[in-house]
């Protein structure tokens, strides 16, 4: 791309984008400051297993949650050292859902979902029962409190933000570890429940909040060991469930939909059997020596992905830069 080699790419760090457009100033992204690419439908969660000790202790789970910055975590994944979107749900920040957020934020301060915390990580392992070995793990009942974080591989923000995220954790005393396997092995992993803690990236809601709130009900659960496809976190509430089943039965739109919503969002916020954690900004860089008119924030006529349908939209839009 440097050279003008290559017209568009696939995702690429905003970093080394930048890099790049230093010596080719022909290289654009979809917005010219931070964080430089376009928000993707899938936010990036941590999924935790809740069938299994210590972490089906909601408790545990807002420990973890407390140990993480999660705005250093998102602009890790794109290379620059600040500029990330955090996400508060696992909602896309487009506007119809973030409207929905937006009239619950009393939700959100009474709890504080994104609040990165460490002290308070720590003083809850402490009131569970654990107590700081001369290493700085935990320990209780001469068990060692250790996670493990998977991901696939290769993928380009796993190694941006996976060693970075278990250092989060094992400042707090946790003996945690990061394991990267194959795209086929991490499938297997994710599906069947064979995790402490997993990357997933949710893709369900876009404009109505049912297929999110659906993608958590208890009825796609299967026993340990089985392949699912949905609640990889196997979390369970029969309210929760009920909320979301009343939620899809409405059209979009319905004005019912608000405050069945905020009943589903506080029970989910309560007990946070997922880790919202940034939202997934896909930097897609393109080059207008040859061609022109590239989908961008200021030319917003499709999206920039190229690995959407919709690439097609771009390409047919292209005009000859001379």
């Amino acid at each position: 791309m440097q050279i003008n080699e290559i017209d568009s790419s696939e995702r690429l760090a905003a970093s080394l984008v930048l890099s790049i457009q230093e010596k080719n100033p022909n290289i654009q992204m979809w917005t010219d400051e931070p964080p430089y690419g376009w928000t993707d439908p899938c936010p990036r969660t941590y999924f935790i297993n809740n069938e299994r000790p210590p972490w089906d202790d909601v408790d545990m789970r807002w420990a973890l949650s407390y140990a993480l910055d999660r705005e250093a975590i998102g602009s890790a994944a794109l290379g620059i050292e600040k500029g990330a979107i955090v996400a508060q749900f696992t909602f896309p920040a487009y506007p119809p859902l973030q409207a929905l957020l937006d009239k619950n934020q009393d939700l959100f301060e009474k709890y504080p979902v994104t609040e990165y915390n460490p002290e308070k990580a720590i003083e809850i392992f402490e009131q569970k029962g654990y107590q700081r070995g001369s290493d700085g793990i935990f320990q209780k009942d001469g068990q060692r409190l250790e996670l493990e974080f998977s991901g696939p591989a290769p993928w380009t923000p796993g190694p941006l933000t996976f060693p970075l995220v278990v250092q989060y954790w094992r400042n707090v005393g946790i003996d945690a570890s990061a394991k990267l396997v194959s795209w086929a092995v991490w499938g297997q992993i994710r599906d069947t429940g064979d995790f402490d803690v997993t990357i997933v990236s949710p893709c369900a809601s876009v404009v109505d909040p049912c297929r999110e709130l659906d993608s958590y009900h208890s009825r796609h659960i299967k026993p340990l060991g089985e392949r699912l496809s949905e609640n990889e976190s196997r979390w369970r509430n029969e309210e929760f469930d009920r909320l979301a089943e009343a939620v899809c039965r409405l059209l979009p739109g319905d004005p019912q939909i608000e405050q069945l919503f905020r009943e589903a969002l506080e029970i989910w916020v309560e007990e946070l059997p997922v880790l919202p954690i940034h939202q997934q900004v896909r930097v897609f860089p393109q080059n207008t020596t040859y061609w022109t008119n590239w989908a961008t924030s200021k030319n917003n006529y499709t999206r920039p992905a190229t690995q959407h349908h919709d690439l097609l939209v771009q390409i047919v839009e292209l005009k000859p830069a001379q």
